[in-house]
């Protein structure tokens, strides 16, 4: 299918009529932009055909073309996030009440790349602000892992938008001293650091949506003239905001947590679920098959994954051979070489950073944690040098340059003192090689 990247007015093409089915324990209120997932798992035939036996009934089961599958959808949960529909389209069936286990039918924007209204409770921010599913909401938002947030559009318009909690303002000040035509706010709030959206109401003065800067715990400011100090409560700004629908742009390959799976009768076939192959006769400038950039700008913002990139194998069949929970290889099968060549750098450059106060950098990290009852016959170690058979070998098995010394934390691979040990050689023969160390811990 083409997308559509700026909508259409064939109907057709942007919209699609649905059973929307609420499945949960109370009435459901439908509104416009909602977004909604197929019941993709149903054999409630929404149509009342029993298609197995072609005679009227009010299930079909699996294997024959259930049309509740693509007909019917519902709120977002945790099961049916990979399964998006689109958003509710305007129309008389908007701000209406579905009594529980009830369907009504609506229309519905469908995913294609149009840009349409969205319900969402995020700030955003034109052709920047990724906007997600998220399980139990009735907008869309941040793509919090917590929640298997699937990322599905992005905003293409500006709007203070959030989703915080309710929280009473106990008073209000003057606070143009510090910002020029500003009104701070006492409140038990839980927003973040920076700006965001948000409605206050209860007040003489005050009332109407704000976008609003945290100052602390306790306190935010937002953009007014400050008249006297009152009560009032904040509570989060949801509401339209015009957004293009394009999940395929983000990948999301997730079933509630539980790996997609592939054939099991393949036997020795080789898989791959994900294929980039791409090749470049370019002369000049730089090529790579694959970029990925991370950037953390929040303070007090903590990461224990790979802030590009996390990649993670889990084993529990038996393998065969020598595996890798990730493997690089370079293939130089031509062309004069006459530049360093690495199959995979590492790079740390710090600019600007107070690093005073951190405990240790290093532009490598190896980890690694075995049963102590379950070791290896040929033994456990941090860093294995396998140099495969024919050809030149190494030269050594380190080329340093412009290091000044080498530290050492832990005192389990020093046999000698001020020297790190290492094994080199095949299973049975090996040669045990020192690199010197400027310090020798414990």
């Amino acid at each position: 299918m083409s997308l559509v990247q700026f909508g259409t007015n064939i109907a057709s093409i942007r919209k699609k009529t649905v059973g929307f089915y609420n499945r949960s324990g109370s009435a459901v209120t439908v509104y416009e932009g909602m977004p909604v997932c197929y019941m993709f798992d149903t054999t409630n035939n929404i149509l009342g055909l029993n298609k197995a036996t072609n005679v009227k009934g009010a299930t079909t089961p699996e294997g024959y073309q259930n049309e509740g599958k693509f007909l019917t959808v519902e709120l977002p949960y945790t099961d049916n996030l990979l399964w998006f529909a689109g958003v509710v389209a305007a129309g008389p069936w908007c701000n209406k009440s579905i009594a529980t286990l009830a369907t009504r039918w609506l229309d519905i924007y469908k995913p294609n790349g149009a840009i349409v209204p969205v319900r969402a409770s995020v700030a955003c921010t034109t052709g920047i602000t990724i906007l997600s599913l998220e399980t139990d909401s009735q907008e869309l938002t941040q793509p919090l892992s917590a929640n298997q947030g699937r990322p599905v559009a992005i905003s293409e318009e500006t709007r203070a938008l959030s989703d915080v909690a309710d929280a009473s303002i106990s008073a209000f000040s003057d606070y143009s001293g510090t910002v020029a035509g500003t009104v701070r706010a006492t409140s038990t709030h839980l927003l973040l650091a920076g700006t965001t959206g948000v409605k206050i109401t209860a007040t003489a003065d005050y009332n109407g949506t704000h976008t609003v800067t945290y100052i602390d715990s306790t306190h935010f400011y937002f953009t007014g003239t400050f008249v006297a100090t009152e009560t009032g409560t904040m509570s989060k700004n949801i509401d339209i905001v015009l957004a293009r629908l394009c999940p395929s742009e983000f990948i999301y390959q997730n079933h509630t947590g539980t790996a997609l799976s592939v054939a099991t009768s393949l036997g020795t076939s080789d898989i791959v679920v994900n294929s980039i192959n791409v090749t470049s006769a370019q002369t000049s400038g730089r090529f790579t098959a694959l970029e990925v950039k991370g950037a953390m700008t929040g303070t007090g913002a903590a990461t224990g994954y790979g802030l590009a990139l996390y990649v993670q194998a889990d084993v529990t069949g038996v393998l065969s051979g020598e595996t890798a929970g990730a493997s690089f290889w370079m293939n130089l099968t031509g062309g004069t070489q006459v530049n360093e060549i690495y199959v995979v750098e590492v790079g740390l450059y710090e600019s600007g950073a107070n690093l005073a106060s951190c405990e240790r950098i290093s532009p490598l990290c190896v980890r690694s944690q075995l049963d102590s009852t379950n070791t290896p016959s040929d033994g456990h170690y941090m860093i294995t040098f396998i140099c495969d058979g024919g050809g030149d070998h190494p030269d050594g098995l380190f080329a340093c340059n412009e290091i000044q010394d080498i530290a050492l934390t832990g005192a389990s691979s020093v046999t000698v003192a001020g020297k790190i040990a290492f094994k080199v050689g095949p299973p049975g023969s090996e040669q045990t090689w020192y690199i010197p160390c400027g310090t020798a811990a414990g």
